[in-house]
């Protein structure tokens, strides 16, 4: 489950770099400004897409974890309500006995 968000900061990092890197060639910065800006940039949004990775993978396993014992609940719940019907359906030839 948590390798399914593991490109996230690199995609964060990578636009936001692209972004900075168009923004300076159309501003027409120097080379020096141009460089400092885009590794202030990367090294930020990377830290910024960590976060977000993080948040993700908070939010979709206690989503998840939820969702399993919902599903549990739900099993047990069936099972106390039709005893009889969960004994019927284990043994079907008794059934046709009778």
């Amino acid at each position: 489950m948590k390798e399914r968000f593991k490109y996230i900061p690199s995609i964060v990092m990578l636009l936001a770099g692209f972004i900075a890197c168009i923004t300076t060639i159309v501003n027409k910065y120097d080379i020096i400004e141009t460089l400092i800006i885009i590794l202030v940039v990367l090294v930020s949004f990377y830290i910024v897409g960590l976060i977000i990775r993080a948040l993700f993978n908070k939010f979709i396993i206690v989503e998840v974890i939820e969702g399993i014992k919902e599903s549990e609940e739900a099993v047990e719940g069936e099972e106390d309500e039709n005893p009889e019907a969960s004994e019927a359906s284990l043994n079907p030839e008794e059934e046709s006995e009778v």
